[in-house]
């Protein structure tokens, strides 16, 4: 896989995996799913990962943390953040 370099020296994958669908219920995938996706990108050579905690309502990045918790293995991760609210000013 082709990768870059961060500012900072770290070497990413070009090529991120979106978690969105990580244990999102009704149209998404389960964790065990999930996990096979994650494998399949991981051996590819992917090493960046794209979540937010709005993802499943936070329950897609604790999907991806066990599942990264249960590999030997470095990644990278771009996270959102989202407010959900009025804006003011």
């Amino acid at each position: 896989m082709v990768t870059t370099r961060w500012p900072f020296g770290a070497r990413v994958s070009r090529l991120a995996l979106g978690t969105m669908t990580f244990a999102q219920e009704g149209w998404g995938c389960d964790p065990h799913t999930a996990g096979q996706i994650l494998d399949v990108y991981l051996d590819a050579g992917g090493n960046l990962i794209d979540t937010a905690d709005i993802y499943s309502g936070g329950a897609s990045e604790q999907t991806l943390g066990g599942l990264i918790a249960e590999r030997n293995t470095r990644i990278a991760s771009c996270c959102h953040q989202v407010h959900l609210g009025r804006a003011t000013g």
